[in-house]
């Protein structure tokens, strides 16, 4: 990558992290794109040339959040050598680890889901989790398959908690 374009993605990734932070402390109604410019210390225009609008901006840094929690609860859900409750236990250890690392993540979703729910849920479709669901519904089939999970009445799986 050349100097330019490495500064460019600087700029671009000091941008995001400083539009999280402005979106996480007010929500999305509140942040304006004039004080994330001036977190980042650059004019209106930049920050524009980079995302035109405060929407674009905001799927972006919703994105962001999105993608850097499903690799990891991926990583634990697929892994079929581990016993489901261990499973279980690992993937409430990442997502505490996560709310660790953005303690404003839960009030941030609550307040865009009251602000505009069917915004949020556009903003995630948008996202490519497709293929986690695609395998973590094929994960539950083949463990359902082998007896490992129960589909019970209210559809939710379960069986984890009962014993052999």
């Amino acid at each position: 990558m050349s100097d330019e374009n490495n500064t460019q993605h600087n700029l671009e990734e000091r941008i995001l992290e400083a539009a999280k932070s402005v979106f996480m402390e007010k929500g999305y109604t509140d942040a304006s794109m004039s004080e994330i410019a001036e977190r980042v210390g650059i004019n209106r225009p930049v920050l524009h040339y980079y995302f035109r609008t405060k929407d674009k901006m905001f799927h972006a840094v919703f994105g962001m959040i999105v993608e850097s929690i499903i690799p990891k609860f991926q990583d634990i859900l697929l892994q079929k050598d581990i016993p489901v409750a261990q499973r279980i236990e690992l993937l409430v250890n990442a997502y505490y680890q996560m709310l660790q690392e953005n303690p404003s993540l839960p009030l941030f979703i609550v307040r865009e889901i009251n602000r505009d729910a069917d915004f949020l849920v556009d903003t995630f479709s948008q996202l490519n989790v497709e293929p986690f669901f695609g395998k973590l519904r094929q994960s539950l089939q083949e463990e359902m398959a082998s007896g490992k999970y129960v589909r019970s009445r209210s559809g939710w799986y379960s069986s984890l908690f009962t014993a052999p």
